[in-house]
């Protein structure tokens, strides 16, 4: 599997879309809207603002669901 390290973020107050580099070195858990300057804070029950509004999950994610058996990703 390949894991990406770009992430389209869209504000959910303004609909705006901004392409980003994920940061892999720390969990980014609040994001400014480049359009309408809402900050955007991580939602309970979501690993950080590139799961939660982003349009890939963050790169440990990506490893997580890589390493789950197929079996049990189809049930």
């Amino acid at each position: 599997m390949k894991i990406s390290f770009k992430t389209v973020i869209e504000c959910p107050d303004c609909g705006h879309k901004s392409e980003e580099l994920m940061d892999v070195q720390e969990v980014v858990s609040c994001y400014r809207c480049r359009s309408c300057d809402s900050l955007l804070v991580t939602p309970a029950g979501e690993c950080c603002i590139y799961c939660a509004f982003g349009d890939e999950k963050c790169p440990s994610c990506q490893v997580k669901l890589s390493t789950v058996p197929e079996n049990i990703t189809k049930q």
